[in-house]
């Protein structure tokens, strides 16, 4: 049995909040000393990979809930490995904060986006192997 709907969609807006966290902690004042190009590397690839891994599956589930099970696994698996990008990519950032060196609101606010979505992901990915054997 497929994992429920809302799991897919959560995936989908927590996808999207890695990619904007950034540019909305700048617009409530939580601004970080970071170069554009990075917020692009550090949130807008992943979260951009993020958010097409949950409309794809979604689109495949939608199609046929019990089937494509090797594409669905893979693209969850892409998802993960882009929140693990998220999530490692940040930790500097909070040992920076920790040390005095950034400030810690933005920093936590910053890295709020990888922890989450990976958790998520990982567990989307477990289910989704799990339910593919149960089929097979």
């Amino acid at each position: 049995m497929p994992r429920p709907w809302w799991r897919w969609g959560a995936l989908g807006i927590l996808g999207g909040w890695a990619l904007v966290v950034p540019y909305l902690a700048n617009a409530v004042g939580l601004e970080l000393n970071v170069a554009p190009r990075l917020e692009v590397i550090d949130h807008v690839v992943p979260g951009a990979v993020i958010v097409s891994a949950a409309v794809i599956v979604l689109a495949l589930r939608r199609k046929d809930p019990d089937s494509h099970e090797v594409a669905v696994i893979g693209t969850v698996a892409i998802a993960m490995l882009a929140a693990l990008w998220i999530s490692t990519s940040h930790l500097p950032l909070l040992v920076d904060a920790a040390q005095g060196s950034s400030p810690l609101g933005a920093s936590l606010v910053h890295g709020s986006a990888g922890p989450p979505v990976l958790v998520l992901s990982l567990s989307l990915l477990v289910g989704e192997y799990r339910a593919s054997g149960a089929r097979a």
